[in-house]
């Protein structure tokens, strides 16, 4: 019994140690075919995804699309071309075998099909269009190369379902073999199964669960490749007219996840209606072969309201050229387009606005400026650009100036203020400036963006302004001043009709009485001593109202410069002292000493005798009338080739305030209406002399203090004095 048991044993053993290896062998041969299954069906995947991202390839727009796309088009034929090689000369990494089978060989080096150039002319011509430079592909002139290509992939796809369909069938015998050896091997070595079955499955087993995790992996990462590009995918079977959609493209429709299939009216209801035309002519014309590629850019409705989308898709034809299915890609766009338009929008702001824009680096290099730069600059972009903003520099700034703007920008980002800078002219202008400070989501400066307003011709308007204000101010001060004047000539046309009246009154009432009383007889037939004395007093009064009458047409005279001067040489000595014996008896009678100092080689002036005279007895009658009993005048003169001929006329008279200097030079005013009626006259004197004197071409000024005296000077100039041979100056 040992022994049977030990040769049943034995042979058990050796069976199963046999079917073992027999079973063994055929799984990895197994193992291999079906990789080549797997990696064939691959390469009919393959060949479609390359047309497909062709496709995407020449129709993108943006630079990265362009580059995103190219990538995918060349790792495509790689792997494409990478999965050829591994069928046919084996892969021990994938557990390929290679050596096909003659029927697979023919298939892919005979005549008929010769699968192996048309594969590799694909792959060379999906990476040539690949290599393409972005400039030229922008363009969009390689749609009838990208044409060629989509129909080499729809010619290629029926010879690789060919060689899937080979190897499967080839897969499919094996697997019956492997059957029927499984059969005979379970019955030989069912006992040894028993105590080896572990030691057999286990390592198979491992290996399906490392493959299920692989492939888990894989799918992970096609999940978030997708993703990425947050695209969604669908596939239409226009034969049944069902969509299937990815879960991506659920969420972009907002579709539920228990509707992963819809039909193709569903799938149109989800389009805008404003947008449903023209994307139906875009679908029609790619299903017609109008166009090699389908594309377009329209909204959906989905709860919330409309978003934009970007789809695109592929279109598989059969040899008679009918569509049987067509696949793409869905992507949301709104963010794009919105952010599409609000870079439009700040780009048009950018450039048409009237204010000047310049923008710097962090370290306050310029990298652009707007056209408004230009026009209140006078600076160029390329001429400005790499420079920093001191080629603006006027120099009217210190560096304190700078210094605290920089600080606030610093602290609070933004700073406004006014800034002189140069014209490139050299014109020195005005600027109303604002800096803002960019900053990322770190707080680190990116960039400086200064907006500035030519405020030139404004602070030449505030300026004007400001002197129309002063102008306005003087102007106030001057009427106000006028007003005064004007009171002031209104209170001395009323002094000047009192005093007019009392100078007019007095000598008329004498000459009046004095006559009536002489027609009258009063005293007697005429020949009365006493009608002697009113004859005298009316001549006196008649006399005193010609003057009066005189002064006020000579001051009229001279204020309308109507003056006119009987000039000739004039002894200036003897002018004085005629004028000193007219009023020595009056002084004499109000008991005030009148006394001159003139040199006796005074020299003459050419001047009106007459005029001079009465300048002259206006002055001393002015100093006798205002100077109180047992005071004094004094006349005084003296001449220069230098500065001419002064005469003046000193009193110890009762003065004249300071304030009141001015007025008394006023026609008509006397300082005091009551002083006036102490002292007789009618307020013309004074004017009237400094008029006299300027005709002559002379001034005439005043000194004088209150209670002390006043002193009159009259100067003409050395053009009128007439030098004697033998005058020492």
């Amino acid at each position: 019994m040992t022994f049977q048991y030990l040769a049943v044993l034995g042979v058990l053993i050796a069976l199963s140690v046999a079917g073992y290896l027999t079973f063994l062998a055929v799984t990895v041969t197994q193992e291999g075919r079906a990789a080549e299954v797997n990696v064939a069906g691959r390469q009919r995947m393959l060949s479609q995804q390359i047309a497909f991202f062709a496709w995407r390839l020449v129709h993108a727009e943006a630079p990265e699309d362009i580059e995103n796309a190219r990538h995918e088009v060349r790792v495509a034929a790689d792997l494409m071309e990478s999965s050829h090689e591994a069928l046919i000369n084996g892969d021990p990494r994938t557990g390929l075998p290679g050596n096909p089978s003659p029927e697979v060989s023919s298939l892919y080096f005979g005549p008929a099909q010769f699968v192996d150039r048309r594969l590799r002319d694909y792959v060379s011509e999906a990476r040539a269009l690949a290599n393409l430079p972005t400039k030229k592909l922008a363009m969009k002139h390689e749609l009838p190369r990208l044409s060629a290509l989509s129909q080499r992939a729809n010619s290629l796809v029926p010879q690789l379902d060919s060689i899937v369909r080979q190897y499967q069938l080839e897969d499919e015998e094996r697997a019956v073999l492997l059957t029927r050896i499984g059969t005979i091997g379970l019955v030989l070595t069912l006992g040894v199964l028993a105590y080896s079955g572990l030691l057999v499955f286990r390592p198979l087993v491992r290996r399906v669960e490392v493959e299920m995790e692989d492939l888990d992996v894989a799918q992970e990462r096609y999940t978030l490749a997708m993703q990425g590009t947050n695209e969604g995918l669908w596939d239409w079977d226009i034969e049944t007219d069902e969509v299937y959609l990815s879960p991506r493209l659920r969420s972009i429709f907002q579709i539920d996840e228990n509707k992963p299939v819809l039909t193709g009216e569903d799938w149109l209801s989800t389009i805008h209606p404003a947008d449903r035309r023209e994307y139906l002519s875009a679908l029609r014309a790619h299903l017609k072969g109008d166009t090699p590629f389908f594309t377009s850019e329209h909204r959906i409705v989905r709860e919330g309201g409309a978003v934009w989308i970007r789809e695109r898709g592929l279109a598989l034809r059969s040899e008679d050229g009918q569509c049987y299915r067509m696949a793409g890609s869905v992507g949301d766009i709104t963010e794009r387009r919105r952010n599409h338009e609000e870079l439009r929008l700040a780009a048009s702001v950018f450039a048409n606005s009237p204010q000047g824009i310049m923008i710097t680096d962090p370290d306050g290099i310029i990298v652009n400026v707007n056209p408004a730069f230009t026009d209140i600059t006078g600076y160029t972009k390329d001429e400005v650009l790499g420079d920093t903003p001191a080629v603006l520099s006027s120099g009217r700034h210190d560096a304190a100036f700078y210094r605290q703007m920089w600080e606030t920008l610093d602290h609070e980002r933004h700073w406004t203020g006014e800034v002189w800078n140069r014209h490139k002219s050299g014109k020195v202008y005005a600027e109303r400036l604002e800096i803002t400070v960019l900053t990322d989501d770190e707080g680190k400066v990116v960039s400086y963006i200064g907006q500035f307003t030519d405020i030139t011709q404004i602070k030449q308007d505030e300026e004007r302004l400001a002197e129309t204000a002063r102008e306005l101010a003087r102007k106030n001060v001057e009427l106000e001043d006028a007003v005064v004047q004007a009171n002031e000539a209104n209170r001395a046309k009323s002094e000047f009709l009192a005093a007019m009246s009392h100078e007019l009154r007095t000598p008329l009432n004498a000459v009046i009485g004095f006559s009536e009383a002489m027609l009258t007889e009063i005293f007697g037939p005429v020949g009365d001593d006493r009608y002697a004395g009113y004859l005298k007093n009316i001549r006196e009064s008649g006399r005193h109202l010609l003057d009066v009458i005189n002064d006020i047409l000579d001051v009229s005279k001279v204020e309308a410069g109507k003056i006119e001067l009987a000039e000739e040489p004039v002894d200036v000595s003897r002018c004085i002292e005629s004028a000193l014996r007219l009023i020595h008896e009056r002084a004499d009678g109000e008991g005030i000493s009148v006394n001159a100092d003139i040199p006796e080689d005074l020299p003459a002036m050419q001047a009106d005798e007459r005029r001079l005279k009465q300048v002259l007895l206006n002055l001393l009658s002015n100093s006798i009338k205002f100077t109180n009993p047992g005071g004094s005048v004094k006349v005084t003169a003296a001449a220069t080739e230098t500065y001419g001929l002064s005469i003046t006329v000193a009193d110890s008279g009762i003065g004249i305030a300071e304030e009141d200097l001015a007025r008394v030079l006023t026609p008509f005013t006397q300082v005091d209406s009551q002083l006036a009626r102490k002292y007789d006259g009618t307020g013309l004197g004074l004017p009237l002399t400094k008029g006299l004197v300027e005709a002559h071409g002379g001034k005439m000024s005043i000194k004088s203090k209150l209670g002390e005296g006043t002193q009159v000077t009259v100067h003409f100039p050395p053009q009128r004095v007439i030098f004697s041979a033998n005058y020492e100056i």
